[in-house]
């Protein structure tokens, strides 16, 4: 079994590490570390180190990024998401290539 690197206290995107909660183990007999994280709007989520720690990783925040990224969005009057047009440069690189 690898020796536990403490990342207590290091922060990853949104997320805060509050401290180690416990090892989950397969059943091929390979283990990992969860870990306890406190995202900035307060929220406290258990994530596997591979979930964060990566620049590649899918979790930067508990999901509260994602809400407020998505209101941002411009919508048409019923509240649907209005479609992003094409810059003119996007559509002659494509055409070229």
């Amino acid at each position: 079994m690898q020796k536990l690197i403490d990342i207590t206290g290091n922060r990853y995107g949104y997320l805060t590490v509050l401290g180690f909660s416990h090892m989950e183990y397969r059943k091929n007999g390979k283990s990992r570390s969860v870990w306890k994280c406190e995202c900035d709007c307060g929220n406290i989520i258990l994530l596997r180190k591979d979930q964060f720690i990566y620049p590649y990783s899918n979790y930067r925040s508990c999901g509260c990024w994602h809400k407020i990224e998505s209101s941002r969005r411009p919508k048409d009057k019923l509240g649907r998401f209005k479609k992003l047009e094409r810059s003119e440069n996007n559509d002659r690189k494509r055409r070229t290539s």
